[in-house]
């Protein structure tokens, strides 16, 4: 006969049925320990569940037991929205041999509070121990990196743990965590704190170089990229958790107020700075450096909404979380914006743009990556001992390299402009030059046709008075006469040996070594100082202005070594070889005092020759013992120098 079972009874059965599955799915599994043997994924083992009640240890307890506790299917590590309320972490270990052994829960993550408690006796929970990343490393359970317990675990037996975590500085609920021993993790810790010591030592070591440079040279270039390592390491100090074992207590307590994103936006702000002087953005394209300046206001506003709020609330309070998710997602905006102005200077084939954007591509991935893969659960990829570690040190290599290529390529184009600098008032002094002897010459011509004609004249007119007078019978002072006719004669060879002095002509003609030596030999005879002239090297390897300028300049230390010096004793050396063109004036007059220079001495005019054909002059005098004058001209500038 065939029963009939009533309809509620079977929805009854279907559904209980399907409680104890879910209940199945949701009850921990046990993770099998042995030393030596670790399990590095827990998700199959680990149940969470987010306390939003914020009922404590009992009633987490409580929602153990009926199920509510979730597997976490889709990451090997915990990654859930933050909340102002804990979430709990249940994990059961058995010990699988006959021994009992050590084992460590570690957790790597900061901004988290961690408390740890043993549930083998559900009816008598026992609190363990409580702290994060931002206890100091003595008053751990290890003294390493991580959070990580200390749990002792019996033969045989099984312990049943639970941790609560709770926020106070972190975006996200994100926890890596394993379970080791404790000689396990400290050689783990030691490799890892090896690798992650290169990079750190490689930031050091770019952090006081350009602080050096930035010391010695003031350029405010590498003063924004020591800011911008300092403030990017810093992140990554956190990040990696090795804040509590660098700093010491006193700075270690202010360092953790600080949200890690805080220093990332900071790295963002002097990373544009660095840009800015790095690509002369102000000089090349106005537009682009006044929008810019208008995303460095808005990068600094979001530096204080880090900030600011934990001034006013509690970490963990929902209102603090919030504005810390959206102001890191518009963090990211900023940087994204920021590269997009690098672009538009890449698509004007700006080359030094295309250099800050291939340096700036491994940050840039990083960072994405932390992104993306904090907030959204997207991993795109992960390389030890960080994305954003490794993307800084090859972003500083690149910098080195395009920074060396930017100072190359800036001294090519400041010698460029000096060598442009150097041919104008080359060309210059070169006209001022050829104007003067052109007006010296003229006033030479001037005096010897017709002041010389004249003088003739009146030579040949007194004379012919004379024979007039003779022949009248007039009486003739002899004496007189003679004396009239010897100065006119005086008087004509001066107008001659000064229009010989003027004119270009009798350099061309005579040379300069012997014009100076003839105008050496006049003084000689009608002056008290004695004049000595010593002279060595070719002088027709020089341009005919180079010749009247050196000869203006000796003439012009002659002259003052007459009128001022009171010496009885002057030499003058001029040396003419293919580096140089010397030249000594020394007296043994009565000197005066050198830093009490008088421009009216003279010794002006020879100082404004000598730099128009980028020289050197030096003077050595002091009262009473005399002075020396010593020149010295670059050849080259003669040799390209045109008369």
């Amino acid at each position: 006969m065939k029963k009939n079972y009533p309809k509620g009874l079977l929805l009854y059965g279907f559904l209980c049925i399907i409680m104890s599955l879910k209940s199945y799915a949701n009850t921990v599994d046990t993770l099998l320990m042995k030393p030596g043997i670790y399990e590095q994924d827990l998700r199959k083992f680990y149940r969470y569940y987010n306390d939003k009640n914020n009922g404590g240890i009992i009633n987490a307890i409580k929602e153990l037991n009926v199920g509510n506790f979730l597997k976490n299917t889709h990451d090997v590590v915990l990654n859930q929205p933050s909340t102002p309320t804990p979430y709990w972490i249940a994990l059961y270990i058995k010990n699988d041999t006959s021994i009992s052994f050590p084992i460590t829960w570690n957790f790597y993550e900061d901004g988290i509070t961690f408390t740890l408690f043993d549930i083998t006796n559900p009816q008598q929970p026992q609190k363990l121990d409580s702290f994060s990343t931002t206890t100091p490393t003595d008053k751990r359970g290890l003294a390493v990196r991580s959070v990580s317990f200390k749990v002792m675990l019996p033969a045989g037996e099984t312990i049943k743990l639970l941790a609560k975590c709770s926020i106070t500085t972190a975006n996200q609920m994100y926890i890596p965590t394993d379970v080791t021993t404790p000689d396990d993790i400290l050689l783990y810790e030691m490799d890892y704190s090896f690798l992650v010591g290169k990079f750190f030592g490689f930031f050091l070591f770019a952090l006081l170089f350009n602080l050096l440079v930035w010391c010695f040279t003031r350029t405010r270039l590498h003063l924004y990229q020591f800011l911008y390592i300092l403030s990017i390491s810093s992140f990554n100090v956190i990040e990696l958790l090795y804040d509590a074992m660098l700093f010491p207590k006193w700075i270690h307590h202010l360092f953790v107020l600080i949200p890690k994103s805080t220093f990332l936006a900071l790295s963002i702000f002097f990373a544009i700075n660095v840009f800015e002087q790095f690509t002369e953005l102000k000089a090349t394209y106005p537009a682009i450096y006044r929008n810019i300046q208008w995303l460095k206001i808005f990068v600094l506003f979001l530096v204080c909404l880090f900030t600011v709020p934990l001034c006013i609330l509690p970490n963990n309070h929902h209102i603090v979380l919030t504005i810390r998710n959206y102001t890191t997602l518009l963090t990211l905006c900023s940087y994204l914006i920021f590269i997009a102005f690098i672009l538009i200077g890449c698509i004007k084939k700006n080359l030094l743009h295309l250099f800050y954007l291939v340096s700036a591509s491994p940050i840039l991935l990083g960072f994405i990556s932390f992104v993306l893969n904090g907030y959204f659960r997207f991993k795109i990829y992960h390389i030890e001992p960080g994305n954003m570690m490794v993307g800084l040190a090859i972003e500083l290599l690149l910098q080195t390299l395009f920074f060396s290529y930017r100072y190359y390529f800036l001294n090519r184009k400041i010698y460029t402009l000096e060598e442009d600098k150097f041919e104008i008032e080359r060309t210059a002094s070169q006209s001022v030059m050829l104007a003067q002897e052109m007006e010296r010459t003229k006033i030479s011509e001037d005096l010897h046709d017709q002041l010389g004609n004249d003088f003739i004249g009146l030579k040949l007119l007194s004379e012919k008075l004379i024979r007039i007078n003779k022949a009248k019978g007039f009486p003739i002072d002899e004496n007189l006469f003679a004396e009239m006719k010897t100065t006119i004669n005086e008087m004509a060879s001066n107008i001659r040996f000064i229009a010989h002095a003027l004119a270009q002509i009798q350099i061309e003609e005579k040379g300069i070594f012997a014009l100076i030596k003839s105008r050496i030999e006049l003084l000689n005879n009608n002056c008290q100082t004695h004049f000595t002239f010593q002279h060595e090297g070719n002088p027709e390897t020089l341009s005919n202005i180079s010749k009247i300028t050196i000869y203006r300049i000796i003439i012009e230390s002659i002259n003052n070594i007459v009128k001022h010096a009171e010496a009885t004793n002057a030499t003058l050396i001029l040396s003419i070889n293919d580096v140089a063109i010397g030249i000594v004036a020394k007296d043994n007059g009565k000197g005066f005092n050198v830093d009490n220079l008088i421009k009216g001495i003279g010794l002006y005019t020879i100082k404004a020759r000598t730099e128009a054909m980028k020289g050197k002059i030096t003077i050595n005098s002091a009262l009473g013992k005399g002075c020396t004058i010593s020149i010295s001209i670059p050849t080259e500038f003669h040799k390209n120098f045109q008369s």
